[in-house]
């Protein structure tokens, strides 16, 4: 059953613990946490990496095309799942939450129906297919286009605030 959303979201706390606690709410396939990524030339990062999410800054086009979409809020299971965690299981919506926040969230991910790398914003319609994109050994998505890709997304906010990634994989010690 779905609901329509109507209120503001709340953001998740930053950091790998809330959002491994999303999945494994959601039933989200085992094997497989989010882990941050202090810098994308790190050869020690955790491989095969399957998805990338960045926190990037809002900016005008941004809250323009807030105002079109709600993903979040369509389905009350994943709503609710959400919010549980997002309120650290506190029942009440913490006050201020209709203010701007400063990042919102895009993640890179590869179907592995068609093979093509698309970006997911929650402020966008659906979707954005961005490309074909091979993937490197064991269906590494950090490969050198999307890698690229990510780094162009740093770079549009012109090093006014340190980059966040995290990303999916096999967490870290189970390889």
């Amino acid at each position: 059953m779905s609901s329509q959303h109507s209120g503001p979201v709340l953001p998740l706390k930053w950091s790998p613990e809330p959002f491994n606690e999303l999945i494994r709410s959601l039933c989200v396939k085992c094997g497989i946490a989010f882990e941050d990524i202090p810098t994308l030339d790190d050869p020690d990062l955790p491989r095969p990496a399957f998805a990338v999410v960045l926190a990037i800054p809002t900016n005008p086009s941004y809250k323009a095309r807030k105002k079109r979409s709600r993903v979040l809020g369509a389905d009350l299971g994943i709503q609710t799942a959400y919010m549980k965690v997002a309120t650290n299981g506190a029942p009440a919506v913490p006050v201020g939450l209709e203010n701007e926040v400063a990042y919102h969230s895009i993640c890179l991910v590869r179907s592995i129906k068609d093979e093509f790398l698309y970006k997911l914003d929650g402020v966008s319609k659906g979707p954005f297919r961005l490309g074909k994109v091979d993937l490197g050994k064991g269906g590494d998505i950090l490969t050198q286009k999307t890698v690229f890709l990510i780094k162009r997304y740093i770079s549009r906010d012109q090093g006014r605030n340190a980059p966040r990634l995290m990303g999916t994989c096999e967490p870290w010690g189970k390889g």
